[in-house]
């Protein structure tokens, strides 16, 4: 007696790899998100250290330090970034201070080359950190 070939037919082939495409459409982009905010994330993390290094050189000296090397001199520990580069500090009369940060690497066709605002402090008082696009202040920023 012969046995009855079994498979798949070509329909079926053809739903799965339908199926698979539309699953990979929606995770993708979300993929690049997650993986860009985790990027956006070590600006935050320095820029939280950067603000601490501040705050302790207004103590000591009364004024902001105007560079990010002579506010890490004060103990902490500043490093450096992989995913940005800062520019001066530049320090007002307030007493305040602003930095930016310019992502250095090609992010994501969504967010590309954005800019990362601190400003200290903010007149309104409510959000010191903003981006120069409207996708990364959506998507990245806390």
């Amino acid at each position: 007696m012969k046995k009855a070939l079994r498979g798949f037919t070509l329909i079926e082939l053809l739903v799965v790899v339908l199926i698979i495409g539309i699953l990979a459409a929606v995770a993708v982009p979300q993929y690049f998100r997650v993986v860009e905010r985790a990027k956006c994330s070590e600006g935050m993390n320095w820029l939280g250290g950067l603000k601490t290094a501040q705050e302790t050189c207004l103590i000591k000296q009364g004024t902001y330090c105007t560079s990010y090397t002579a506010a890490g001199g004060y103990g902490i520990m500043l490093g450096t970034m992989k995913y940005f580069a800062m520019s001066n500090i530049t320090v007002n009369t307030t007493p305040g201070w602003v930095i930016t940060l310019t992502r250095n690497t090609p992010a994501p066709a969504v967010y590309g080359l954005y800019v990362v605002t601190y400003t200290h402090p903010t007149p309104t008082g409510v959000l010191a950190v903003t981006c120069s696009t409207s996708d990364c202040t959506n998507d990245l920023l806390p």
